[in-house]
């Protein structure tokens, strides 16, 4: 379904998840590679990894965590545009290194909505999007 680029991160973005995994939805995701002077770039902001989703809208946050190392990366959904019906999350190259599933191409991970900044509403799964 989703994600973006960056290269400063802080601990909560990428990090070893402890023995209890957070709540959250679990799907199938793939990458690709952003190229820096389009659109889904410019959207993102100067440190955010990216995400492509046809389901949840532009700017959307998404804390995505790879079950077989628990390595956990938050994107931001700047496109649209999954062709494969079986993808929840297309996930930006930057990302997907981070996770350690590029040579895979495409891997089950867990996602979670974040709420965004602006309401303290609480975080929805990726199931819970129409």
């Amino acid at each position: 379904m989703l994600f973006l680029l960056a290269r400063t991160r802080s601990a909560t973005e990428t990090s070893v998840a402890g023995t209890s995994a957070p709540p959250g939805h679990y799907g199938y995701a793939s990458w690709y590679e952003v190229p820096v002077d389009s659109l889904a770039h410019r959207r993102a902001g100067e440190d955010e990894f990216t995400a492509a989703s046809d389901k949840l809208p532009l700017g959307t946050r998404v804390r995505v965590t790879n079950p077989e190392n628990h390595k956990t990366v938050t994107v931001r959904v700047t496109d649209k545009g999954i062709h494969n019906r079986h993808i929840q999350l297309d996930l930006s190259k930057e990302a997907a290194s981070e996770l350690e599933i590029l040579r895979a191409g495409v891997a089950r991970v867990r996602m979670e909505v974040l709420p965004s900044s602006e309401d303290a509403a609480p975080a929805a799964s990726v199931s819970a999007i129409p």
